[in-house]
């Protein structure tokens, strides 16, 4: 309960990125909050105090790639680089120097999810055809390992399709 109301805990609805404030740690830290996460957050920039119980999952690879820490540590030690809501499109840029465009789905296991803006992803995932692309498809799903992004750009496009923010 919530301000007197119910919230599911369930998909996520916003990615936060961090970079560490320590100059030698470049990574990206992806944090990924379902609708119950965000109003916390909320709730705890209202009273602009805060709150040690809420916890955040810092995010910078698969498997063990990750850290759990206070909300208070992450908000001293971590800067926000960019907030991303789900169907942000979104340029993303590898540390091998690839690029694509696509519209934000999640975040989980260490994989950022994306879905094409074309609608059959063929602008988005590596082919014979286009090996720039950088996208995987698993299941239903397209997706990169967070530790593989050097960078993400959110960008506007128009009602006729016009990109811009490139």
């Amino acid at each position: 309960m919530i301000k007197n109301s119910n919230v599911e805990k369930g998909g996520i609805y916003r990615i936060d990125i961090f970079k560490s404030k320590d100059i030698e740690d470049d990574k990206l830290y992806f944090a990924a909050y379902d609708i119950l996460e965000i109003k916390k957050i909320n709730a705890i920039k209202e009273k602009k105090t805060i709150d040690d119980d809420l916890t955040i999952k810092l995010v910078h690879g698969r498997n063990e790639n990750y850290k759990i820490l206070s909300y208070k540590s992450v908000i001293e030690n971590y800067d926000l680089y960019l907030s991303l809501n789900k169907n942000d499109l979104v340029k993303v840029i590898t540390k091998d120097n690839k690029e694509s465009i696509a519209y934000v789905v999640g975040c989980s296991s260490g994989m950022f999810e994306v879905k094409s803006k074309l609608g059959d992803g063929y602008d988005i995932i590596v082919s014979s055809l286009n090996d720039n692309n950088i996208f995987s498809k698993q299941r239903a799903q397209y997706q990169i390992t967070v530790s593989t992004i050097k960078e993400i750009k959110k960008l506007s496009i128009n009602i006729l399709g016009e990109i811009s923010g490139l």
